[in-house]
């Protein structure tokens, strides 16, 4: 089924609820409900990044994960290591895993023998620092941002991508190091838009 404007799409990744305003080009405008969140996207991404909301039970509010995510109070910046580098603002996290995003180099060429597991450092200042997280990489997919100042120190071909990672094991401590910052240096729970 081909899109068209006016079709409703359901972010996979946060929930949120956006309809499609415009098509042309091979790029999609995506517009939230509540019209303060516009994303641009190609049309290959629409149907890896959204759910078409046509046919499919969506419980207002409803998290569909084991653990609540959080919006996080300040930077707190990953660092992803497995065979290639990457690093990034984390956007929410939870008890099971987190998602940052992260500009690869402008020369980078991607590849499919990229390992889907890896070690994890995370660190906030002076503040709070967790290192060698055992996790699972979820998703690494594009964003595109429409006016955004957020990647302006990156050259203009750059590419941010959006990494999720689950956890994998914890040892004790940085299972308590986690839980305290939970409590200590996020907003609240992220909730659904819709």
């Amino acid at each position: 089924m081909e899109p068209k404007e006016g079709d409703i799409f359901v972010s996979i990744l946060d929930g949120a609820t956006f309809l499609i305003q415009k098509i042309g080009n091979e790029m999609v405008l995506l517009k939230s409900k509540d019209g303060k969140r516009e994303i641009l996207t190609g049309l290959s991404n629409l149907n890896s990044l959204y759910r078409e909301e046509g046919g499919i039970k969506i419980e207002k509010g409803v998290e569909r994960r084991r653990n609540p995510r959080y919006l996080v109070k300040g930077d707190l910046i990953a660092s992803l290591y497995n065979r290639k580098e990457k690093e990034g603002k984390v956007e929410d996290i939870s008890m099971g895993g987190l998602s940052f995003e992260h500009v690869p180099p402008v020369n980078e060429k991607r590849s499919n023998q990229e390992s889907p597991v890896g070690n994890l450092s995370l660190r906030m200042g002076d503040d709070f620092s967790l290192s060698e997280v055992s996790c699972r990489i979820i998703y690494d997919t594009p964003v595109q941002v429409i006016q955004s100042s957020k990647y302006r120190k990156f050259p203009v071909d750059s590419k941010a991508r959006r990494c999720g990672v689950q956890f994998q094991m914890f040892s004790d401590d940085q299972n308590r190091q986690l839980e305290l910052f939970l409590k200590t240096n996020t907003l609240g729970i992220l909730t659904s838009s819709l």
